[in-house]
């Protein structure tokens, strides 16, 4: 490997944490989430609830106009979000990783908070970069919600938090 290639890969392992930054994807946790965690691997925290309950794994914000993307151990990957207070409702969701040459498309009837991925999907979250999503609310007047998620890190926090199964 040349000297050039050496300084490219150099540089470019220095912007991807940058550029992720740069769009927004600063994770923030609740202090109750933080006293828990076993882990965190860049943008994803390992959670370890008392009580017996499962371990997840979870990329948070405080803001409540923000969706939260988490992974319960042995369960779903969920969106979870203020999507309907008191009802349930529709959601349709268009998402993509990375480079958008690819876009899925899921409907889900009755959620209010959260809206869970097929299990099919998990290679994509351990090998991309980043998720994009789009959550359009047919019944709250069409209402859209974007948002990208940084999945750096989520692939050693996934093998972390199954790593106690």
């Amino acid at each position: 490997m040349s000297i050039n290639n050496l300084f490219l890969l150099f540089v470019c392992c220095c912007l991807i944490p940058i550029a992720s930054r740069a769009q927004g994807f600063e994770p923030e946790w609740p202090q109750s989430e933080l006293s828990q965690a076993r882990a965190r691997h860049n943008d994803w925290l390992v959670i370890d609830p008392p009580g017996g309950s499962s371990s997840y794994m979870k990329q948070s914000y405080v803001d409540p106009d923000k969706m939260e993307l988490t992974v319960i151990l042995d369960g779903p990957i969920l969106v979870c979000g203020s999507f309907y207070k008191n009802m349930a409702g529709r959601a349709e969701v268009t998402y993509w990783f990375d480079d958008q040459k690819k876009i899925y498309g899921l409907q889900q009837e009755n959620i209010s908070n959260c809206i869970t991925f097929s299990d099919d999907v998990l290679p994509f979250f351990m090998s991309a970069y980043f998720l994009g999503l789009r959550v359009e609310l047919p019944d709250k007047g069409r209402k859209v919600l974007d948002q990208e998620f940084s999945l750096l890190g989520f692939a050693a926090a996934y093998r972390s938090m199954r790593l106690d199964e």
